[in-house]
């Protein structure tokens, strides 16, 4: 009866190292990203540069809108959400809070890495 209770301890202690391990393995390949993508970090952001209409390409319709310090997705228009940043992070305070670290913010394009996903967002500006 005890081999049975330590080999079971044995399996789920391998299981949890194992997924420890993927972990930062995955933090390390977004840092790595991040470092391709922008080697110039951090950039100071600013609300005029993120006003605007949102999409993932030209042919898609907007995901969300930015209007003042306030983002707007398009199926929700009623439910403003709070946003705020500072250098090369943007704070969503919605229902569950993002942290969007931005790689790329100019004129037609926004690119970032969430906190919720861990993968690179490429969005543009749609007129």
């Amino acid at each position: 009866m005890n081999t049975r209770y330590l080999f079971i301890v044995l399996v789920l202690g391998i299981f949890f190292v194992a997924c420890n391990k993927k972990k930062s393995k995955d933090i390390v390949e977004t840092r790595d990203t991040i470092s391709a993508l922008s080697p110039s970090l951090p950039v100071e952001l600013s609300f005029q540069k993120l006003q605007g209409i949102w999409t993932e390409n030209d042919e898609d319709n907007a995901i969300f809108f930015i209007k003042d310090s306030f983002l707007y997705y398009v199926e929700n228009q009623n439910n403003p959400i709070s946003i705020r940043f500072n250098n090369d992070t943007l704070y969503i305070e919605g229902e569950v809070p993002v942290l969007c670290k931005v790689i790329k913010l100019n004129e037609d394009s926004l690119c970032y890495i969430d906190n919720i996903t861990n993968e690179v967002t490429r969005l543009k500006r749609k007129e």
